[in-house]
């Protein structure tokens, strides 16, 4: 499977130390955006008239990350912001990650996740921040944990839940699943690293 090239900001989503606890996340190296992508082309959210744009704290993160002239910035859920440049898709959760991308695998979805422990305490159980962005015609996804399967409803292209007593590890399975009720599989180890058991 190849990798989307992408260009992100570590926020939340880099591996850091935070006071509430260790913070292991997903974030990929820096490559090069080629011109003329297209994939914004499939975030119908975008141009949707009836979603508020991302507000002005937003514009200020997004344009730290690349000082474009965005074509179009959506509120698409709580503290979660798509914006467009040029055909490049570009990312805000507050929470989270931020950056931009000019190419998704075949699954069509942009997946991200940050592993915290719950308070700080080095015993404390681990909860995951999934969450994510998906094109035009994926209604759900779906992930399989060492408990339980939750089917995530993907609205306004996007997707977000927090996965208590859970560590990446327990993350099996994977399913982008589409409006026509057709499953895609994606592998968990792809996004997210095994993360050595505590001393």
């Amino acid at each position: 499977m190849t990798r989307p090239r992408q260009l992100i900001l570590g926020t939340a989503a880099a591996v850091a130390s935070v006071a509430a606890g260790i913070v292991f996340g997903n974030a990929l190296v820096a490559h090069a955006v080629s011109p003329r992508a297209d994939v914004a082309s499939h975030f119908a959210a975008l141009r949707d008239p009836s979603l508020p744009g991302a507000p002005a704290s937003t514009m200020r993160v997004l344009h730290s990350i690349h000082d474009w002239n965005y074509d179009e910035a959506r509120t698409v859920g709580p503290q979660m912001y798509l914006a467009a440049h040029d055909g490049v898709l570009c990312e805000l959760v507050v929470r989270g990650s931020g950056g931009c991308t000019d190419r998704l695998d075949p699954s069509g979805v942009w997946l991200f996740g940050d592993m915290t422990r719950r308070y700080d305490s080095e015993t404390a159980p681990f909860d995951v921040h999934f969450y994510g962005f998906a094109v035009d015609g994926i209604s759900s996804v779906d992930v399989t944990t060492s408990s339980a399967t939750i089917r995530l409803p993907v609205r306004n292209n996007a997707f977000d839940t927090t996965l208590r007593d859970t560590t990446f590890q327990d993350i099996s399975g994977l399913k982008a699943v589409r409006s026509s009720g057709q499953t895609v599989a994606l592998d968990p180890r792809a996004y997210f690293p095994r993360v050595p058991p505590s001393p």
